[in-house]
């Protein structure tokens, strides 16, 4: 039952040794070739083997997707748990079925963020 994951977070750096070829832009940049990245995903569980995914994934889908795969439940632990941003995306990636996602949120800047202090974390405490 081993699954091994090869994943990146962005295209390598523009003007650098690295080729995002055909994708225009790299690293820090938000044109295709700094935002999509490959993945490699092998496993005896994957029910659909030797194709190419081309659904939406993001990398906040990985966590959740491990979470489901090792049987942890959140909603039904007994302490609350932060809910996740990400998606299981285990039935797109081992079937190719629908990864949930419409939509992925590439870049946020709002002004009253900029240049200040971050805010306090808020804690939930425990029941």
């Amino acid at each position: 039952d081993t699954l091994i994951v090869f994943s990146s977070d962005n295209g390598g750096v523009f003007g650098g040794p690295a080729s995002n070829y055909p994708l225009r832009g790299g690293k820090k940049s938000l044109q295709e070739g700094g935002v999509r990245a490959v993945s490699f995903v092998n496993s005896p569980l994957l029910k659909k083997t030797g194709y190419t995914n081309t659904n939406l994934h993001h990398v906040t889908d990985w966590y959740k997707t491990f979470q489901g795969l090792a049987g942890d439940m959140p909603e039904q632990a007994e302490k609350y748990q932060h809910t996740l941003d990400g998606f299981d995306i285990w039935d797109s990636i081992s079937n190719n079925g629908s990864s949930g996602r419409t939509e992925v949120l590439l870049n946020m800047r709002v002004s009253s963020m900029v240049n200040k202090k971050a805010p306090e974390p808020v804690y939930v405490p425990d029941s």
